[in-house]
């Protein structure tokens, strides 16, 4: 992998509470330089999307903690989108999940993924949910025709374990953040699959004035627009493997597959 691929695997992120535009700025600039993605806070999506249209945006919803009403969290995604963001994280309700009304978390998922036509991120807080509950989660986004699972907000206490990314790929490919170590070289972490001819899965969508196109697959990690993701176990041919986390320096989240 040379300097430009891992780049393009980066998300640059900026979700604090106190973020400020000139905050926000600053990661849409390096983004822009270096050849990486900018993960935002929604406030600053139309903005951002002005100040550099090169870069893919990612924003969330129901960030950081899940429980606003289902219609808000599908409001949000679509004023994203509409102000034009490139890609949608919402943020799983943990207390539905662990109560066990999963036929509402269902029905949220699906409403958001249905609300844009853009790759979604289901944060499934990983580090709040025992085994059976993390599996729970991943089905429900697998079943609502999420693009991805991904580990934690950061908001939480813990960050994203090997062990949790390997069951998550069993269901979808996976977004690794939190608690976010850096490797002495990515070479160390990033292997080369066998076969690496598998063409990606092409999606494009309006993004306000201007097309956006993003490509990227549920069964391989090299095609993600954002991230390293690792394949689901249980796609034919898969081959890449659980996701092993790389940084996390001031706000950059950077993933990298591990075999």
């Amino acid at each position: 992998m040379n300097r430009a691929e891992f780049a393009a695997r980066i998300d640059h992120t900026v979700l604090g509470p106190e973020t400020t535009w000139d905050d926000v700025k600053a990661v849409l600039d390096a983004a822009d330089t270096h050849g990486m993605n900018a993960c935002i806070p929604p406030c600053y999506v139309a903005e951002a999307a002005e100040y550099a249209p090169d870069v893919t945006l990612v924003s969330v919803c129901g960030f950081p903690h899940g429980q606003a009403a289902l219609e808000t969290k599908e409001f949000e995604a679509e004023r994203a989108w509409q102000d034009g963001a490139d890609e949608i994280d919402v943020v799983l309700n943990v207390g539905r999940l662990r109560s066990g009304d999963t036929e509402a978390v269902a029905e949220e998922l699906a409403c958001v993924v249905a609300a844009v036509p853009l790759p979604v991120k289901v944060i499934v807080e990983a580090p709040l949910l025992e085994e059976a509950e993390l599996r729970t989660a991943c089905e429900l986004a697998a079943e609502a025709d999420a693009a991805f699972v991904k580990t934690a907000t950061g908001f939480t206490d813990g960050g994203a374990t090997v062990e949790d990314v390997r069951v998550m790929a069993e269901y979808l490919p996976v977004k690794a953040s939190g608690g976010i170590g850096l490797p002495r070289t990515p070479s160390r972490c990033w292997r080369p699959a066998p076969s690496a001819s598998v063409p990606p899965r092409a999606s494009s969508w309006s993004r306000g004035t201007r097309t956006a196109r993003s490509d990227y697959s549920r069964a391989y990690s090299v095609a993600s627009p954002s991230s390293f993701w690792a394949a689901p176990n249980t796609a034919p041919s898969a081959t890449a493997s659980p996701v092993a986390t790389v940084p996390s320096t001031s706000y950059c989240q950077r993933f990298v597959p591990m075999r």
